[in-house]
């Protein structure tokens, strides 16, 4: 399949719904950090601009228009359809792939029972970084909300 992420959430579950806001709030930060550091996040379609909404959802991909996108990161406050979320996110280790990471932590630390993932890439090597522009996705977490866990979140370690 290539370099992907995979996560697992429930939306429904009240630890979710209680933690989405936070979750959206910071994706923003996270979505500007990337931005300064020269990163482009691009809408699912890798065009327009990110969706980073609590009525609709967090949704981006890297930058088409420089050949830089893959599969976009998608994550919806609502079952689509009613059932269990189980998704995956295939970067190809473009630029983006930092602000993927990033979300991706920043959501299992905000829900941890509620919000699960895991990722072809290695903890301490692919997640640790720096790699573009001298971010990671730990990096970024660590940066804008404090420290990270030292040994692996991932669901499948």
């Amino acid at each position: 399949m290539g370099y992907t992420h995979y996560f697992d959430y429930e939306p429904t579950d009240p630890r979710f719904q209680r933690a989405w806001p936070q979750m959206v709030s910071d994706t923003r930060k996270i979505v500007a950090r990337v931005h300064g550091a020269g990163i482009v996040l691009r809408n699912p379609f890798g065009a327009g601009p990110p969706v980073v909404s609590v009525e609709a959802a967090i949704a981006f991909n890297g930058d088409e228009t420089q050949d830089l996108s893959c599969e976009p990161l998608v994550l919806v406050p609502r079952e689509v359809p009613p059932y269990r979320q189980y998704g995956f996110c295939k970067t190809g280790r473009f630029p983006y792939d930092v602000a993927v990471m990033a979300v991706l932590l920043r959501c299992h630390l905000l829900a941890p029972d509620a919000f699960t993932f895991h990722s072809d890439g290695r903890w301490d090597e692919d997640w640790q970084g720096p790699w573009y522009n001298g971010l990671s996705g730990r990096g970024v977490v660590a940066e804008l909300f404090g420290s990270t866990p030292t040994a692996s979140p991932f669901d499948n370690e």
